[in-house]
Formats: C-alpha cells, structure tokens, sequence
C-alpha cells in the first residue's frame, strides 16, 4: 500500500545531507520529545498529510512573521524513564514529580494559547485542541510539593505537626551546644568554636589530649586525629529524639510520596500522550521557525509529474553563506526528465540537491526555500544517486559502485517517484557510458518516475533533441571570469568548457592544441552543435536584453506620462476644490443676507413699508444667480429632472432642493426657500430620498400667473395644512407659509387646521389678526371646508 511506503530511503537522506537538515531542525526544538520525533522525521507520500502539514506549519509562521509570542516549552523535561518507573509500583522523588507537574502545565499554556488565536491558527487547533492539563493531578501535586521541589508543610496535617515537632528539638539542642561554645571554661577544650553533624547527630570539635574533660560519645576523628568530635552527654537524649522525630517525619513523607505516585500511576498513560503530543506540538513550532529562517515563499501543491520551482536555493547552503543564486527549474507538458550539463563546479549537483531537498522538506511539513509562486507535486518516492564512491572491500571500482547503486535505485523506483542521479555513468568508455545512461533515463520515464540527471557526456546531453520527454538545462559559465555563475539555463545543453579551462589555467597551448587534435570526428560534431547553440542562445539573450531595455524605456516614459497627468488632475480638482469652497462660502453669505431681509420683512407694516425690503431681495437673488457657477462639482448621481412648472428638483450649484416656478428654453426660475433663482436647466436634476428629507421645498406656484393672487381660488400653492398639529407648531409653519406667500404677492391663503377640540383653530384665527402680512381674515364657506378651514388676505 501507498502509507507502507519509505518515501526517503536512508541511502537516500544520506546523499541529499537530510540528516544536516534533522540536526538544524533540531536546534529549534525546546522539548526532548521534540527532538526525539525531529530524529524520526521523514517525508510523507500523501498528498493529504502533507497539505495538512504545511498548512499548520504556515500558521505557525504567520504568527512569527507578525511578531507572536508561542508557547514557552523549554522547561519541559524527560518523563518516559519515569512513568515507566511509577508503572512498577516505584515511589517517584519530589523533583520528578515537578517534572510531571511542568509537563502538564505545558499542555496547558498550549491549550490557553490555542484558544486565544482560534481564528489565525485554525489549523493547528484543529490538530492540537484537545491537548491540555489534567487538573485534578495538577492540583494535588501542587498542594503537596512546592516550585523548589520540596514536600509542603500543608502536604497533611500529621507532616506539619511532626516537622515542628522536630523542629522544636532540633533548636533545643543547638541552643544547648551554643550555651557551650561560648562558655570560657570549655575555651581550651574546643579545636574551634563550632558545631557539626556526625551521623545525624550533633557533635563539637575537642582537641584530642583534652578529649576527658568532656563527656560524651566519640562519633568521629579528624584525618591528622588532633581533633576529636564529640557528641556531649547532655544532648545524647535530646538527639535520641531527634533521630526519633525525623524518623517519624521522613515516615509521613514517604506516604505523601507513595500516594502522589499511585495518582500518577493511575493517569500514567495520559500523562505520557500529553507529553508525545507536546512533542509533536514542539516539532510544528520548529519547522515554523526553520520555515522563517529559510525564507521561502507559499508553495502551492500539484499534481504528479508537473512542477515549477522559481527562486529555488539549497536550504544547507542558505545556512551558510550570506548569498545563494537562486535558480527556476520546471516540468510541464509531456516532459518528464530534465538533463542537465555544464562545466565541473558549476553547480549542477547542488541543484539536483537543491530540488530533492525541496521535495523532502515540502513533504515532511517543512516550507522550502522556493519563491512564491512554486508548485511541487507529492512524490512517492525520492531517490538520489550522488557522488563518486568505491569499494575497497567489495572490490568495487568508482563506475561499479555508481552501477550497484543504479540498481539498487531501479529495485525501489515507483511510479510516481522523483530520481536524483549526478555524473551519469563517468568512469567507462564514454561512449559505452553514454548508451547506458540513455537507457536508464528512458526506462526510468517509462517506469512513471520523474527524473533530473546531470553529465559531462556529449551524447547524453543531445538527448532531449532526440526525446521530447527531456528537457536540457545547463549551468553557465562566465568564460572572461573564468568562473560558474551557478545560474541554471534552461532550453539548451551546456559545454564542459574543460579545454578552455585548461589554457586559461596555464597549460601549454601546444598541449591543448594536441587535446583538440586527438578529439574524435563525433565528439567535434555534437561539440560543434553545442556551440551553435550556444551562438544562437547568446544572439537570442541579445535581442532579448534590448528588447527589454526597449520595453523598460516605453515603461518609463508611460509612467512618467501618467504621472504628469495624474498631477493635472490633482491641480484641477485642487482648483474645483477651491471653487467650491468660495461659492459655498458665498452662498452661505447669500443666505445670511436673506435672513436678515426676512427679519425686516417681518417687521414691516404696509405694503408700501414693505416695497424696499423687496427690491433688497431681488438684490440678493440676483447675486445668487451670479454665484451659481461657482462650485459646480459633479454630485452623487441622481435621477433626471422633471422639467415642467411645480415639479420638484435638486439645484446642484446651491446643493439645494427646490420647485419649478417657471420655464424657457434653456433656464428654469426655481424656488429655494424664500429665494428665486434662475438656473441653467442643466444644473437641475431629480430630487432623492436622501435629498428630498433634507427639507421640504417650496410648494408650487400658479404655472400660469404665481405671483398674481387676484384670484379668490383655493390651489395648492396658497394652501398650508395643518391638521394634526399644535397650536406652537402650526403657528410655526404658518410663519413660514406667510413669508413665503407674501414675498410671491400671493392675495389669499387657505389654512386647514380642522374642527377637533377647536384649540388649533382659535391659535391660528388670533395669530392672523396679529400678522403683519394680513388684511383681513374669515371663516371658510361651507363649499371652502367651512369651520375647518380659515381664510386670509394678505396686505
């Protein structure tokens, strides 16, 4: 089956250096459970697995990348030893069982963290949720043993009232033996002025020719035996029970220690899949972090055989040197083996490890060292062949173990498989090598395997001219610099450039041009091919780069272009902006002018007070009309205007609402509030329900005469309803009506206020007789709405 499968042999691992990678991984592992499963690592060939992984591993790296903090676990220890311990009724020591206790905390902080970051770590709670504490064992060893790894006093009352017990005599005694030591009769008989323990026992340093003077018992003596110790006979009794109580005290310990170990070892098998959980925990914060280190982009997951490798760099290299070359490298359509050539140190065998290191990273959950963009499929298998290897022992020359290994690989080779294999067949008769290696590149594709190969062979390097399922690459060399650009190139074989290397080296010409000599007819051919190729490839980079200057060039001035432009646009609407600004400022002293007119308005008592005040508004009007070119900005889109008299209509230049008065061909006179004001039809347009709640507008005049009021004719346009209102209220409107009707040289209004209480009608009938606009004012008739409606005539 699929999952039996050893995706990375440890011959394999071996020659791509996978093990360099465990041990980098391994640095970032806090737990020696991390770092045990870090040892175990190996690629996964599902597809599922491995999208998992690296989705969780991504997750991880987000939170780095944005500066999280991740869970501490570095405080955690080993504990299989002692849980295997515990399980064979062993009673654990204090200092384990803080082991325990740290273990489960951990779980813990993972657990608190998990929840805290549900959205950002959707993946690894997914897999990590469930990790958390055991409370209840949490607790009790909390409450027997403290941070230091001492039994607590409150561990059981019986321990506390021992250990004062023991206490108590313990202070006793050194009291006694102080009481001594500074006694001056015992000054001579002392070696120092100290006290000591022997045995468990207290005891005082006497010079060994004064040892009779003091009674007791002799527990000890000094290495030269000028000092005896002595434990003094008036303590002897007071030590006896000393020894006694901490019997008793270590006695007690010991239950609390047996119980403690019985708890652990009834939860012993949860305790050990919280501790390999955190370890698997542990090892995702890892390849998070070598993930960040490695600095690699997302790589999308793709289907056998196709791939597409951009920016690809070898991770050990990363490692080590502050540059890499980065290098593309793809395989599309029918191609499924990629033959790659060019000179010695150019760095064809690091990108064979660069791409089998890349697949095994991506698939042990691990984001690889690729830019953004890439794609890898799962492969089954990845197998690598890798530098030249002899075999003293079995008496194996270079090219026979290089066979061995060929073998061994088309033993383990699956469909599905990713085959690695450097310096293709050197050590024979090129020509015989060459046959050989076309043959297994050929069976190996036929065997549903992907393969990437590198040679210095020219007739494996015309391969892909003659099977379209090979594609060639080559590594480039700088010949002026004589050096490896360790850029890969892909479309054409590369020349070995070992002639030319040797002249520029220094050896004699005559020399080389013997070399040249004695290479063979076949050998010249394909070596003259390549270098057309490489003519051709050099002519088409040419045009290439100028094509490119030309389009860099065309870029430049477009963008310069379109900035010169977007700055005219940005000085426009800075002067519209300006505009704007002055005709508002404008109109909002238009506006403050007509109030003012309006107040004296009010004030007037005749119609012939009234005349001047009327010429002023017709003053400000006109200014109005002057002002409504100014800030003309195009609005929000609204609706087409109705163009026809007492249609409604937004006035873009005041941003007003208003009604139609009038119409000639091109110009409206709107009113707008208590103004008139001819427009442009074209500055009109529909009102919206956002803009017809800002305030009502004017209601309609006559559209044959609105301004005469000869007429003692109910219309819409002298009649004010009021119904429903209150008497405050309705005076209100009826102010406003009045202005309004006054300043159209309206001759009556109708105002319906209704029957009801009456209340509304008898403020409204007081207000007219006090009004300055009003003549004289009269119930309505009955065909007029009778006590209903009140009728005015204005001055």
């Amino acid at each position: 089956m699929e999952s039996e499968i050893d995706c990375l042999s440890a011959r394999s691992e071996s020659e791509l250096e996978f093990p360099e990678i465990r041990k980098k991984l391994a640095e970032f592992c806090q737990t020696p459970a991390g770092r045990g499963l870090v040892s175990e690592l190996k690629p996964s060939g599902q597809s599922g697995e491995v999208g998992r992984a690296l989705e969780e591993t991504g997750e991880i790296r987000a939170e780095l990348e944005l500066g999280e903090q991740l869970p501490h676990l570095a405080a955690i220890e080993e504990i299989t030893p002692i849980l295997a311990r515990v399980r064979k009724d062993a009673v654990l020591e204090p200092g384990e069982f803080l082991r325990i206790d740290r273990v489960l905390e951990g779980a813990e902080t993972v657990r608190r963290h998990l929840k805290t970051r549900a959205g950002r770590l959707s993946r690894v709670r997914e897999h990590f949720g469930r990790v958390a504490g055991i409370p209840r064992v949490q607790e009790k060893l909390r409450e027997a043993i403290d941070p230091s790894g001492r039994i607590r006093d409150e561990a059981s009352p019986d321990l506390s009232r021992l250990r004062k017990k023991r206490d108590s005599l313990e202070n006793e005694i050194k009291e006694r033996i102080q009481e001594l030591i500074v006694s001056p009769e015992w000054e001579d008989v002392l070696q120092e002025k100290y006290y000591t323990l022997r045995l468990g026992r207290y005891v005082l340093p006497v010079k060994a020719e004064r040892r009779a003077e003091l009674r007791g018992i002799v527990h000890d003596f000094s290495s030269s035996g000028a000092t005896v110790f002595v434990e003094p006979e008036f303590v002897v009794e007071l030590n006896n029970h000393l020894r006694v109580a901490e019997g008793e005290v270590q006695r007690e310990e010991g239950r609390i220690l047996r119980s403690l170990s019985l708890l652990v070892q009834e939860q012993a098998a949860e305790i050990e899949e919280i501790y390999l959980r955190l370890g698997e925990f542990d090892l995702l914060l890892a390849k998070g972090r070598f993930s960040q280190l490695l600095g690699g982009g997302e790589v999308t997951l793709g289907e056998f055989p196709h791939f597409e490798i951009r920016g690809g760099r070898h991770p050990l290299l990363i490692l080590h040197k502050p540059r890499v070359v980065p290098n593309d490298l793809s395989l599309e359509g029918e191609c499924r083996g990629i033959v790659i050539s060019g000179p010695n140190t150019g760095g064809k065998t690091v990108t064979l490890k660069m791409v089998g290191l890349s697949a095994a990273l991506f698939q042990s959950g691990i984001i690889p060292a690729l830019s953004l963009g890439s794609r890898l499929p799962v492969f089954r298998r990845i197998l690598a062949v890798i530098g030249e290897e002899q075999s003293l022992e079995r008496g194996l020359s270079a090219f026979s173990a290089y066979v061995v290994r060929v073998r061994e690989v088309w033993e383990e080779v699956v469909p599905g498989s990713l085959v690695l294999l450097d310096d293709l067949f050197v050590g024979t008769d090129p020509h015989e090598g060459a046959l050989l290696g076309r043959a297994v590149l050929q069976a190996l594709v036929e065997r549903g395997a992907v393969v990437l190969a590198t040679t210095h062979l020219p007739e494996l390097k015309i391969l892909p001219l003659e099977d379209s399922r090979f594609e060639a690459a080559a590594v480039a060399f700088d010949l002026k610099a004589m050096s490896p650009t360790y850029r890969v190139e892909r479309g054409f074989p590369g020349r070995s450039y070992g002639l030319e290397i040797a002249r520029r080296l220094g050896i004699e010409e005559e020399i080389v041009r013997a070399a040249v000599s004695g290479v063979s007819d076949s050998h010249n051919t394909i070596e003259e091919i390549l270098s057309r190729l490489h003519e051709l490839e050099n002519q088409r980079r040419e045009q290439k780069i100028e094509l490119d200057a030309e389009k860099e060039r065309q870029k430049l001035m477009r963008e310069r272009l379109e900035e010169e432009l977007k700055q005219a646009a940005q000085k426009k609407s800075r002067a519209r902006e300006e505009l704007k600004r002055e005709g508002q400022a404008l109109l909002s002293r238009i506006e403050r002018e007509a109030a003012q007119v309006m107040l004296k308005l009010r004030e007037t008592k005749t119609r012939k007070q009234a005349e001047p005040v009327r010429q002023e508004l017709k003053a400000v009007e006109k200014n109005l009309e002057q002002a409504l070119d100014l800030g003309n900005e195009s609005e929000e889109k609204r609706p087409p205007a109705v163009m026809k008299a007492g249609a409604s209509v937004w006035v873009k230049t005041l941003r007003k609402p208003g009604t139609i008065i009038s119409l000639d061909s091109e110009s409206a006179m709107v009113q707008v509030g208590v103004l008139r004001v001819r427009v442009g039809q074209r500055d009109l347009s529909g009102l919206t329900e956002a803009a017809g709640s800002g305030g009502k507008p004017a209601r309609k005049g006559s559209p044959d005469d609105p301004g005469d009021g000869s007429a003692d004719i109910r219309t819409e346009d002298n009649t004010l309803d009021i119904r429903g209102e209150t008497v405050e209220d309705g005076i209100t409107r009826l102010e406003a009506f009045l202005d309004q009707a006054y300043l159209r040289n309206l001759g009556f209004v109708f105002v319906i206020h209704g029957s009801g209480t009456g209340k509304l009608r008898e403020g409204i009938r007081k207000y007219l007789k006090g009004s300055v606009y009003v003549q004289s004012s009269r119930p309505g008739e009955d065909k007029e709405g009778g006590q209903g409606v009140t009728v005015a005539k204005l001055k």
